[in-house]
């Protein structure tokens, strides 16, 4: 199972879409979701994650850190409260998940390759990525060698986050 760990924060639109897709595309049973509540101006946001946790119910719950706490903050109290789960997301309120079983795929990606670190979709609108691709076994991997890597849907596995610390902005 796949821990998914969502700050939410932008308007009621952005998080509705981002939360209907990663519902859409995820495959019952295979995720857990972890709204991270990080006090969004607009009221309607959390009577939103409110009420998208009811219809989820048994996979979705909200966690509060009573304010604001930023972007990779709020992911790491997301992860203190997720369960013991393998793998962890950081998936971002204003990410729409298009791919089906996309949590599945990332999981396999790790494990087929111990050595990689994480997996991540590429969001780069600003830059041309270059890639490598590689194959192993039955998976077609592409790796930049030029451009940026968008960590807006990022994966771990959870014994490198425990070994590697908190989250944090900068060096």
């Amino acid at each position: 199972m796949v821990s998914v760990i969502c700050c939410i924060y932008n308007s009621i639109g952005v998080a509705r879409r981002c939360l209907e897709a990663l519902a859409e595309k995820s495959t019952p049973g295979s995720i857990e979701v972890v709204l991270v509540d990080n006090h969004a101006p607009d009221e309607a946001v959390r009577e939103y994650i409110q009420a998208y946790q009811r219809l989820h119910y048994g996979w979705v719950r909200i966690v509060d850190p009573g304010k604001n706490l930023g972007c990779h903050d709020g992911w790491n109290f997301g992860y203190k409260a997720a369960n013991d789960n393998e793998y962890l997301v950081k998936l971002d309120d204003d990410t729409v998940i298009l791919t089906e079983r996309w949590a599945e795929k990332m999981a396999a990606a790790l494990h087929v390759v111990p050595q990689m670190g994480y997996v991540s979709a590429d969001i780069d609108a600003k830059q041309k990525n270059v890639y490598e691709t590689h194959i192993i076994e039955e998976y077609t991997f592409q790796v930049p060698v030029q451009g940026i890597i968008g960590f807006s849907c990022v994966m771990f596995r959870r014994s490198d986050v425990d070994i590697w610390g908190p989250m944090r902005v900068g060096a």
